[in-house]
């Protein structure tokens, strides 16, 4: 089975959508639910980090409060795609894309993001960089900003699915508590997933 979701081309084009069939997805709609977002009275700055090819990104591009949407990700290949959508969505002018590692730095600008989307990003990093791109991401996020997590969680069927680095719920948690000025607004709970709604306080 690891193989197989191993293969590029299965991975790139079709893995999002064997694991939703499988596992399940928060919807988009439900994403803005948590978030509360006040539109239209506001505008967001919203940042997608480890977006590949643009699945939520996309998303939010399409929507009137979304101001900027920067896309960041390791692989470039990736965001020349989210470009392309963009382009055909005419959506491309709202949308920067951001080559990066984010175990180093986002290259954005601390207190800059409104909106931060981590779906999925995690079970791709290994534990013992974890704690470090989730300070990286929280730093870019402005005060009274949010940060929305999803990920898989540590069990068997979902390693047998070819996960990495699923989460480890504890180990995470430890890792937000040592961050300073943030606060966990909500937790949802899934048979294979687990999401975090996180707020930046002053």
């Amino acid at each position: 089975m690891k193989s197989f979701i191993d293969n590029y081309c299965f991975k790139k084009n079709y893995l999002r959508i064997i694991l939703k069939i499988v596992f399940g997805e928060l919807p988009y709609q439900v994403i803005l639910n948590e978030l509360d977002i006040d539109a239209p009275k506001n505008y967001y700055s919203i940042a997608d980090f480890g977006s590949g090819t643009g699945y939520y990104t996309l998303k939010f591009l399409s929507e009137k409060f979304c101001r900027i949407a920067y896309a960041l990700d390791i692989n470039g290949d990736y965001l020349d795609e989210l470009v392309i959508s963009a382009q055909n969505n005419d959506t491309s002018h709202k949308l920067e894309i951001i080559e990066t590692d984010l175990i180093e730095r986002t290259k954005l600008k601390n207190e800059s993001i409104d909106i931060a989307l981590c779906c999925f990003l995690f079970s791709e990093i290994a534990d013992k960089n974890k704690k470090d791109v989730l300070q990286n991401i929280l730093q870019s996020v402005a005060v009274n900003g949010k940060c929305f997590i999803t990920d898989f969680i540590n069990c068997k069927t979902i390693r047998k699915f070819g996960i990495t680095y699923p989460l480890e719920i504890t180990e995470f948690k430890k890792n937000l508590a040592i961050i300073k000025n943030i606060v966990i607004l909500r937790e949802i709970v899934s048979k294979y997933t687990y999401s975090f709604v996180i707020q930046k306080n002053a």
